[in-house]
């Protein structure tokens, strides 16, 4: 990876766009860095930004974006680079690893920090800078810790925000994990919150956890995003240690929509948060540790429901969902027995109209997405990683925040059989967030055996004779 483009990574959209009017040579680095088309993306999402457009906190700001988990740039200037996946630096991939307690990097000195928001979110971005009357901040973070050590950010920033524009409201936008990460700052610091804050946009937010992530403990990486490599070069217990990943699994019975009369799971046949029902070969502290993570995860999930049911309902009114459906999702993990022996795991992953249990955006099942008693919820049928980039997301987003009313579909039917322009139905960067190869209703589930497996050795080979670019937007969730 060059110099300047990893300059150029470490920049805010706007800032990077004055960065590649500066110079041929950066440009020519950019565009080598992220492919033609993503950069022909970039130019015209960010072209008309050179004056600078919304960069931090201004007197006039009144817009807080949390990005999804990986949505945050990691850096690390002992480690050197860009973090998470590089592919011109994925055999260092496994020093992201967590310490047992999951407070500090595995690494001695490896002092990994967020550096600035994905690049994936230029087309949501650039649709706020748009909007005169809406001027953006945004807050990376560590999503590979504990959205617990992250509460205490989102609190300062927003306390900043409100005593630089003299008291306005500040409202929220928060794509998939950053959802989560507002409920946690509500839920340990809402008194001092609550009085500051406008009104929040669920964007394809985990609220009760997704499968997905259970599949990636099992070692199950797949997607049209090509996240099959990561199975052969991450190794588990560097992801076991991610505690804020491991966050979003699917919340306990009790807890997960359906399961609160003591129905069955609907997410598997197995205790989720029961170590050794995941049958990983773990023994002694490897054991252990998963088990306390997997206990913090239980106590989360648990806490933000009670924090939830407690709020007082014209607080929950303040926020409005808007869930992705239409794409094959993992539902649900179930393992099978022969002769009393756990054999293999089935992954249910086709889509049912008839069950919003079995209907997803290809990450979030319904049900997860879907978080009660709000005021508002909306279906579109879109990809997970490119909701905040399709127009009419933005769109509805930026009217529930005006106080408009919103024009998406109240129901999963009517998202499905509505007629939607492709402007509208489409990401805006569908180069940029990976949306590029989603076709038709299914993200491309690969998986490790057989042709699937040969797939992932050609990726792999690919990375190794520098046959993708060093730009990549590869995203679990």
């Amino acid at each position: 990876m060059s110099a300047a483009f990893e300059e150029f990574l470490r920049l805010s959209p706007e800032e990077g766009l004055a960065f590649v009017h500066a110079s041929s040579e950066q440009a020519n680095a950019v565009r080598r860095g992220i492919g033609a088309d993503a950069f022909n993306e970039f130019l015209a999402l960010a072209g008309d930004a050179q004056g600078g457009g919304h960069l931090g906190i201004t007197p006039e700001t009144n817009l807080l974006f949390l990005p999804g988990i990986m949505g945050s740039s990691l850096g690390s200037d002992q480690l050197g680079g860009i973090w998470w996946l590089n592919p011109a630096n994925l055999g260092a991939i496994n020093k992201l690893g967590l310490s047992a307690d999951g407070l500090s990097d595995a690494e001695s000195g490896a002092e990994i920090v967020p550096l600035t928001t994905d690049h994936c979110y230029t087309g949501f971005l650039a649709a706020c800078r748009d909007e005169s009357d809406l001027h953006h901040d945004r807050l990376p973070y560590d999503w590979r810790k504990s959205l617990r050590l992250s509460a205490d950010a989102v609190r300062d920033r927003i306390v900043a925000i409100g005593k630089t524009n003299g008291g306005q409201p500040v409202h929220v936008v928060a794509h998939s994990m950053g959802g989560v990460l507002i409920r946690v700052a509500l839920m340990v610091h809402g008194d001092e919150l609550w009085p500051r804050i406008g009104r929040i946009v669920f964007l394809g937010t985990p609220h009760y956890g997704a499968t997905a992530i259970g599949g990636y403990l099992k070692n199950h990486f797949w997607g049209f995003n090509k996240m099959v490599v990561l199975a052969k070069v991450l190794d588990r217990s560097t992801f076991r240690s991610m505690r804020g990943a491991l966050g979003l699994m699917p919340a306990p019975s009790g807890v997960y929509p359906g399961t609160r009369e003591g129905e069955e799971h609907p997410c598997a046949n197995f205790n989720m948060y029961e170590a050794a029902s995941w049958h990983l070969d773990l023994q002694g502290k490897e054991l252990s540790q998963l088990q306390a993570v997997l206990d913090d995860t239980a106590a989360l999930h648990r806490d933000l429901y009670a924090a939830h049911t407690a709020l007082p309902q014209e607080l929950r009114e303040r926020m409005a969902v808007i869930a992705g459906v239409g794409f094959k999702t993992l539902f649900r993990l179930e393992y099978g027995k022969k002769m009393f022996v756990w054999e293999h795991m089935n992954k249910i992953i086709d889509q049912d109209p008839g069950r919003p249990d079995r209907m997803g955006d290809g990450r979030v099942p319904v049900p997860s997405a879907a978080l009660e008693h709000v005021g508002e919820t909306r279906y579109i049928r879109g990809v997970h990683g490119s909701l905040p980039n399709i127009p009419a997301v933005y769109r509805d987003a930026f009217r529930w925040l005006k106080g408009e009313p919103m024009e998406l579909s109240t129901t999963i039917d009517g998202a499905l059989a509505r007629h939607m322009s492709t402007e509208d139905f489409n990401s805006c960067a569908p180069h940029l967030d990976g949306s590029a190869i989603a076709i038709g209703d299914d993200p491309g589930y690969l998986d490790l055996g057989g042709e699937s497996d040969r797939q992932t050795e050609r990726l792999v080979a690919d990375v190794e004779t520098g046959h993708w670019p060093a730009f990549l937007p590869v995203n679990i969730m």
